[in-house]
């Protein structure tokens, strides 16, 4: 089972479904003004280093990845 049929299955939708979903919330000029927040936020345009070591450097990660996630989604839609 891969990454995307984990992520769907929790609520019985549909890859596709999900994606769709993702494209509709973060769509409009609002979705984007919060997706363009959380990039800047968790560390899209900067490095995870952090001060406080690899746990602190662990964490932006899953900061970070949240995001990618997200911005997988919406390109996965905006291919079909």
């Amino acid at each position: 089972m891969g990454k995307r049929e984990r992520l769907s299955r929790a609520d019985g939708l549909k890859p596709a479904d999900l994606a769709k979903a993702y494209a509709v919330v973060f769509g409009d000029v609002a979705g984007e003004q919060v997706l363009d927040d959380l990039r800047k936020r968790f560390h899209i345009f900067s490095t995870t280093m952090a001060p406080d070591g690899s746990l602190g450097m662990a964490h932006r990660e899953g900061q970070r990845s949240v995001v990618l996630l997200i911005e997988n989604l919406i390109a996965q839609h905006e291919q079909q």
